[in-house]
Order: C-alpha cells, then structure tokens, then sequence
C-alpha cells in the first residue's frame, strides 16, 4: 500500500472560531465585569489572550498520512489523531493561489475532519497520490461526453458541465461540431486531466470554466 505524508498548518473556519471561541471568552468577560471593577487593563489581558488564542488555533500543526484512500491526522502539539478511511476524491477540495503554486503547496479541505482547510506542502506529490490512489465516489462506471480535440489532439479540458439530465462534458472550450463529439468513461477523463477532479462536484445545471490548465476554475 502507497503512501503520501506531510506536514501541515490547520486553519479552522471563521464560523468555527465564532461559535466556538467568543461564546467562552464573553463568559469570561462577563465574569471579570461581575467578579472586579472593570479596570482598563482587565479587558487588554483578555482581549491579548483572546487573540493569542486565534493565533494558536491558526498555527495547529498536523501530521497528514494518506495510505491507500485512507487517511490519518495527527496533532503534533497533544498528539490526537483522526482516522477517516474510505476517503474518495469528492471528499477532497483543494485550491492553489499563485503564490502557493511557487511554493508548490495548497490548501487541502478533507471532508469528516475536525478542521476545515490545511496547508498542504508538495502539491504535485499530492495530485499524482490522489490520481492513483484515492477513487472517485459515485462515477466509476458512468459516461461523459468530451470532444476529439480533448480526446486525440490532447488539448487541456478547459470547459465542465454537469447537464441538467445528469450528463457530463469535458471540452475544450472551442466551438464544435457534431462530428467532433466523443463517448469516454468518467474515469477515463480523470486519466486525461486529473486537474478535472477539482470541479467533479458541480452540481446538476452548474458549469466550470478556465482560461488555461495552469487557471483556477470558474464557476458559471
């Protein structure tokens, strides 16, 4: 069994920081105001351990390990693990900005996990892992449609839609004709551009395009 492990930085959600943290912390306000004379200084203690608090919280640091389409995380500070097995490729969003893709590096939300995104290092490490290992739910099997200049001209699938029939195309985004037109597997067009499986949950009607390979993906 293959496996991918790196480091990462955890970054919990703002709604998760909010119904998390400031409920304790007003407490703890209201306390102070009831137990003490509300003094200046009372409220920049709090207010600095508030904010030292977020920035822990910001800077958790994980071990992440994926063997086969399982995956483990480990909180290097207490050391709490997490154990999701099973995990498939719609489990996993990730997203590059430009400057992470000069560091080779993303951000990873896996789906079951106490923490919404982590900062991932080795991003091309991760894509080829996540192409040969980790399956893709619910598609295995089905058929989409693609176009002959995506097929056998190998140009880059610039153009994803999810029909409202359940149908799926990936195009490249040129103007076509009937003639151009072609039947594959869905799997088949993970194989052709893996970088597709970042727009796989597009729900029915939706559409994604980009300008490039390299281009972030657009919802329409």
């Amino acid at each position: 069994m293959s496996s991918f492990h790196t480091r990462s930085t955890s970054r919990k959600s703002v709604l998760t920081i909010i119904y998390t943290y400031i409920p304790m912390f007003l407490l703890a306000f209201l306390g102070l105001k009831i137990a003490v004379i509300t003094w200046l200084y009372f409220e920049i203690v709090l207010l600095a351990v508030f904010v030292l608090c977020l920035f822990l919280v910001s800077k958790t640091h994980w071990e992440i390990e994926f063997q086969g389409n399982n995956v483990t995380l480990v909180n290097t500070g207490n050391r709490q693990s997490y154990y999701i097995d099973n995990l498939t490729q719609s489990d996993l969003i990730i997203k590059q900005s430009p400057k992470q893709k000069k560091k080779n590096c993303c951000d990873v939300k896996i789906g079951k996990t106490p923490f919404g995104i982590y900062d991932v290092k080795r991003y091309s490490e991760l894509m080829v892992y996540i192409r040969e290992n980790i399956p893709i739910s619910n598609f295995s099997g089905d058929v989409a449609f693609t176009c002959s200049h995506v097929l056998e001209d190998n140009k880059p699938i610039l153009y994803v839609a999810h029909d409202e029939d359940d149908d799926w195309q990936f195009l490249c985004g040129c103007n076509h004709s009937t003639e151009d037109g072609r039947i594959i597997d869905f799997d088949e067009a993970i194989d052709l551009d893996p970088t597709i499986y970042k727009v796989i949950n597009l729900k029915c009607g939706q559409t994604a395009v980009r300008e490039s390979k390299e281009s972030e993906w657009t919802l329409l």
